[in-house]
C-alpha cells in the first residue's frame, strides 16, 4: 500500500493558514495483505458481539441452575450458590434435584444464554438446535419453535426462527432422564455466503473449521493473535493438564468468574486455539496460567509442536500483567505473595502504596525459567525456538528499572533483567491522566522516557492493534 503523499492530505489546510505537523509516512499493510500487528482475542462469553464458532451453543453461557415450583410452575432464576447443578465431566447435564424449600417442591431446570444484551447485533433467520439424549429442551426469548423432531439416529432437533433483540436466545433443559441424560447440546447460525453449518461437529482433524467464517475474515490481516483473554488468564484456575477445557467439552467458554455449577476458570481448549491460528496462517501468543504445574507447560509445548502447522513462530508469556495490583489480576497476588517470602533483591524505601503496582516487588522472571525450559525442550525441534516475553508497564518508569531479578541478574536494574530474558517485551503503553489539549501536566514519574517513546515509534516496535502488548 503506497502512502498518501504529505501534501496531498494536509495542503488544502495549509492553504488556509492551519500550521499543521509534518505527517509521516508510515506502512501498515505488506504486500500480501497482513499487518505488521497482532491481534488480542477477547473472552469467550456470550455476551460477546463476536460471532465466534459456527455453532453459537459454544459460546454459551456456563449453566444456570434454576428452581420451577412445581405446583405453581413459577420460576427462580438462579440458585446456583445454595443448589448448584449435578454436571458431569465434560459439562453437560447428569440430573436435576427436586427438593423441598419452605413447604415448596422445587426441581431444578439447567438454563443458558446466546447473544445476550448485545443489542441485537448478530445474525436473524433459522438456527438448527441438535441434542442427544431423553427429557425436555425449551427455548425463549428472541427463539422461536418452527419445526422439531427426532433422525433415523435418534438425535433431538429443532428449526429456531430467530428475531434478534438484546435479550439473545435462551436454550433451557427443563427435564432429563439420569439414565439417559440431555447432552451435546448444538445451536448452529444459519447459512452464511452458501454454506451451511447444521450438523458439522467439530473435533481435532475436522476437514472443515468450527469458526465463523466472518470472524476468520476479520482476523485474517493480523500476523499474530494472542489468546490472553480466550484462555482467561487473568483468572485461570488451571493448576494441573487435568484441569484444562478440552475440544470434547460441552461449550468452549468459563467465563472470567466460572459459575456455582462450573467453577473451574479453564478458558478455551487448546485443540481450538491451535486450529484457528492453523485457520488464519497465523503465529500464536499463548499465556501460561500463574498456577500452572510444570507437567501442564510441558504437556501445553508438546501439543503445540505437534499440531501448529510447520513454519510457524511461538509467543509465550507467562500469566498477564503481573506488575498489576488491581482487581481481576490474579497472577501479581501470587507472585507478590512468593516476592516477598523470598525477600527479593530490592526492597521499597518508604510504605508500599495499595495502589501502587511498581514497587512491590514480584518473582515473574525467576518463576517463568522453568515453563522457558520446558518450552526450549519441545519447541526448538521444530520451530527453531519460542518466543517468550518479558511484561511490563511503560507509564511508569519503575516497573522497567527496578523489577526483581532472577538469581544470575547481574544488576537489579532493567538492562540487567533483560540482558537475561530472550526478547520481545510484552509492554503496556498506558497513558493514566490525559494529556495534550487539556494542558494537564504528567508528574515526572508518570511520563514516559525519552528512550520509551522513541523506540514506540521505531520501526522495531511492532504494537498489537487495540492491546497492550508489543510484538516485535
Amino acid at each position: 500500500m503506497t502512502p498518501t503523499p504529505c501534501a496531498d492530505r494536509c495542503g488544502a489546510r495549509r492553504s488556509r493558514g492551519l500550521g499543521l505537523e509534518a505527517c509521516e509516512h508510515r506502512r501498515l499493510l505488506a504486500a500480501d495483505g497482513r499487518m505488521a500487528v497482532g491481534m488480542n482475542l477477547e473472552n469467550v462469553v456470550d455476551w460477546s458481539p463476536a460471532w465466534v464458532f459456527t455453532d453459537a451453543f459454544q459460546a454459551s453461557r456456563p449453566w444456570i441452575a434454576q428452581a420451577v415450583d412445581l405446583d405453581t410452575g413459577g420460576l427462580i432464576w438462579d440458585v446456583g450458590e445454595s443448589r448448584p447443578l449435578d454436571l458431569d465431566a465434560r459439562g453437560n447435564v447428569a440430573s436435576l434435584a427436586i427438593w423441598t424449600d419452605g413447604g415448596r417442591r422445587l426441581r431444578h431446570a439447567a438454563g443458558t444464554l446466546m447473544f445476550r444484551e448485545i443489542g441485537g447485533a448478530y445474525p436473524a433467520g433459522t438456527y438448527r438446535a441438535e441434542w442427544s439424549g431423553t427429557g425436555t429442551v425449551a427455548f425463549g426469548f428472541d427463539a422461536r419453535v418452527a419445526a422439531s423432531g427426532r433422525t433415523e439416529a435418534g438425535v433431538n432437533w429443532a428449526d429456531l426462527a430467530v428475531t434478534p433483540t438484546a435479550a439473545g436466545i435462551l436454550l433451557r433443559i427443563e427435564a432429563t432422564d439420569p439414565a439417559d441424560p440431555i447432552r451435546d447440546c448444538h445451536v448452529w447460525m444459519p447459512d452464511w455466503q452458501g454454506r451451511r453449518f447444521a450438523g458439522e461437529r467439530w473435533q481435532p482433524g475436522a476437514a472443515f473449521s468450527p469458526f465463523h467464517p466472518l470472524f476468520l475474515q476479520l482476523l485474517a490481516p493480523f500476523d499474530v493473535i494472542r489468546f490472553m483473554g480466550m484462555q482467561e488468564t487473568n483468572t485461570s484456575e488451571i493448576v494441573t493438564w487435568s484441569d484444562r477445557r478440552t475440544a470434547a467439552a460441552a461449550r468452549q467458554g468459563s467465563g472470567p468468574g466460572g459459575s456455582p455449577s462450573e467453577p473451574l476458570v479453564n478458558g478455551l481448549s487448546l485443540e481450538l486455539m491451535v486450529q484457528l491460528a492453523n485457520d488464519l496462517d497465523a503465529d500464536p501468543w499463548f499465556n501460561m496460567p500463574h498456577m500452572a504445574d510444570d507437567g501442564f507447560v510441558a504437556n501445553f509445548a508438546t501439543y503445540v509442536r505437534d499440531h501448529l502447522e510447520p513454519g510457524r513462530k511461538v509467543y509465550v508469556e507467562w500469566a498477564n500483567e503481573v506488575w498489576n495490583f488491581g482487581w481481576g489480576f490474579e497472577a501479581s497476588l501470587v507472585t507478590g505473595r512468593r516476592g516477598w517470602a523470598a525477600r527479593s533483591a530490592w526492597r521499597p524505601t518508604k510504605a508500599v502504596p495499595t495502589s501502587t503496582a511498581a514497587t512491590r516487588p514480584t518473582r515473574e522472571p525467576s518463576t517463568r525459567r522453568p515453563m522457558t525450559r520446558a518450552w526450549a525442550t519441545s519447541i526448538a525441534t521444530t520451530f527453531g525456538r519460542s518466543m517468550p516475553p518479558a511484561s511490563t508497564c511503560t507509564s511508569i518508569s519503575s516497573s522497567r528499572e527496578r523489577p526483581v531479578p532472577h538469581p544470575g541478574a547481574t544488576s537489579p536494574n532493567c538492562t540487567g533483567w533483560i540482558s537475561h530474558w530472550p526478547r520481545p517485551i510484552a509492554t503496556g503503553p498506558w497513558w493514566p491522566l490525559p494529556t495534550g489539549r487539556s494542558g494537564i501536566r504528567l508528574p515526572r514519574r508518570l511520563r514516559l522516557r525519552p528512550s520509551v517513546r522513541r523506540w514506540s515509534r521505531s520501526p522495531a516496535a511492532r504494537w498489537s492493534r487495540g492491546t497492550r502488548a508489543g510484538v516485535g
